[in-house]
């Protein structure tokens, strides 16, 4: 399992609400934890003198790093995740209040870049809709589980999580974006 850091304070989560944040954020811990803003804007399809401004925003948050200008490539303004930390989760508890307000914004904002990626992987020709090779699934479900079951349903998740690994190690690598949510169904009064 890859080591992770969570995301503690209000502040953070409240950037993290911001969905352009958020593909940059994940688009760098992608890149291996470190990126110029060239690098992060080719991946991204976007101007690099639009990120700026999010890239101020995640900076202020503490959750990424501006690296000084290195002359020997003459590389500016590169961008990292803070050292050593790993992946980033986020901090459900205490769910309540603001906090409980931020955490709804920022899995809207997930939910958001995973449509706008599901309705891009669909308009590319070239994916791959069906067979052992599959790059685009959509699907939700709805059923019971027990404790066992749903202890084996999070150790799945954390090792499809786990297989996003940081870094393009072979020409033939893909970027891939996973989402997913887990959440108990409410009680229902059966009242009619």
């Amino acid at each position: 399992m890859a080591p992770q850091r969570s995301i503690e304070s209000i502040s953070g989560l409240r950037v993290l609400a911001n969905g352009v944040r958020q593909e940059i954020f994940d688009t760098i811990e992608a890149l291996g934890g470190e990126a110029s803003v060239r690098e992060i804007a080719e991946q991204l399809g976007r101007p690099m003198d639009g990120l700026y401004y999010h890239l101020r925003q995640l900076v202020a948050a503490e959750l990424l790093v501006e690296l000084d200008d290195d002359p020997a490539t003459g590389r500016r303004y590169r961008i990292r995740t803070p050292a050593g930390q790993g992946r980033v989760k986020l901090r459900y508890a205490p769910a309540t209040g603001e906090r409980q307000q931020a955490l709804r914004q920022v899995v809207r904002g997930m939910l958001k870049i995973s449509a706008d990626d599901f309705a891009s992987g669909l308009a590319d020709p070239n994916t791959v809709l069906e067979g052992e090779e599959r790059e685009l699934w959509a699907a939700r479900g709805k059923g019971w589980l027990n404790r066992t079951e749903l202890r084996r349903a999070n150790q799945l998740l954390q090792e499809l999580s786990d297989l996003l690994r940081p870094g393009r190690r072979e020409a033939d690598d893909r970027l891939y974006a996973i989402s997913f949510l887990l959440a108990p169904q409410p009680v229902r009064d059966s009242r009619r």
